[in-house]
């Protein structure tokens, strides 16, 4: 159950993290007649956050493909990039000011500000996002490395200890052995 839960953390706060990379995180007004007002979505304010994303997303998919050690490891990792989301955003978070003087001097060819910086909750909604991932990471970290994994035995037969009771496979060298014989594999005997 922590990996179930765990796991929709993580997706939960992907989705908000990537919907506050999209928001606008600051705006100000400039003097130019290109443009009244610049402002930065957060994909531009931590342009590491989106390929961050991509890592996360990437991680889960191995994750429910493996098993063991292996799995801890890629839920340790998840817990890493997630706390570097979290630091990369907290950064960019508190730099309005830097990124809109990058952004006015790209709009306009000035990195002037002509007003106060206005900004919007979607940083602050980004790193919530990120601190849940967080959590849901350390979640699946911490579960059991075998929990949810699937499992391979539920396939095999039981051989003479019970099961279906169905004969052991031919090996292949057998079928060359029986052709060799002469025996027809397609009508199920020999000559």
């Amino acid at each position: 159950m922590t990996a179930r839960r765990g796991l929709l953390l993580v997706v939960a706060g992907g989705v908000v993290v990537a919907v506050g990379c999209a928001l606008t995180w600051f705006s100000a007004p400039v003097d130019s007649v290109v443009t009244d007002v610049v402002s930065v979505t957060g994909a531009t304010a931590a342009p590491g956050a989106v390929p961050l994303l991509l890592v996360v997303a990437a991680a889960l998919v191995l994750r429910a493909m493996t098993r063991g050690a292996v799995r801890s490891v890629i839920g340790w990792l998840g817990v890493l990039v997630w706390v570097g989301l979290l630091a990369l955003a907290a950064t960019a978070a508190n730099d309005a000011v830097a990124q809109l003087q990058a952004a006015a001097a790209d709009a306009t060819g000035v990195p002037e500000l002509a007003g106060d910086v206005t900004r919007t909750a979607a940083p602050w909604l980004t790193l919530a996002g990120a601190a849940v991932a967080t959590v849901g990471s350390v979640l699946l970290a911490l579960a059991p490395a075998a929990a949810g994994a699937p499992r391979a035995s539920r396939y095999e037969r039981t051989g003479a200890t019970g099961g279906t009771g169905a004969a052991p496979a031919e090996e292949p060298v057998d079928s060359w052995d029986a052709l060799t014989r002469g025996d027809d594999p397609s009508i199920g005997g020999s000559k």
